[in-house]
């Protein structure tokens, strides 16, 4: 699931693949997969470019304000789009870092 394959035609040029973040793939929302350019839009994704891979992380980021619990936390990293928004907190960006964002504290 979220790899693309190159076409069958070998006439035709495989696009370069690359990390994809948050494409959606049939009813799945992935954080992150390896797409072209074109497919990762296609799925309503970010591209990262062919550049970047998944293995690295690049789909992850730094939260502000999270509340997990009855805690709230001024940064942390290592947070997808979507848990950081689950936990209420402002999301920084893909591959941001707390050790760089400004969280308004």
């Amino acid at each position: 699931v979220g790899v693309d394959k190159c076409p069958s035609n070998l006439d035709e040029v495989c696009p370069a693949p690359g990390a994809c973040c948050n494409p959606i793939y049939g009813d799945i929302l992935i954080p992150c997969g390896t797409f072209s350019e074109d497919s990762c839009e296609a799925h309503m994704g970010a591209w990262l470019g062919a550049d970047k891979n998944c293995d690295e992380k690049p789909c992850e980021g730094a939260c502000c304000n999270a509340v997990q619990g009855d805690v709230s936390i001024p940064c942390g990293d290592g947070y997808t789009e979507g848990e950081c928004l689950d936990q209420s907190g402002a999301w920084q960006g893909f591959s941001s870092a707390c050790a760089t964002a400004e969280c308004g504290e």
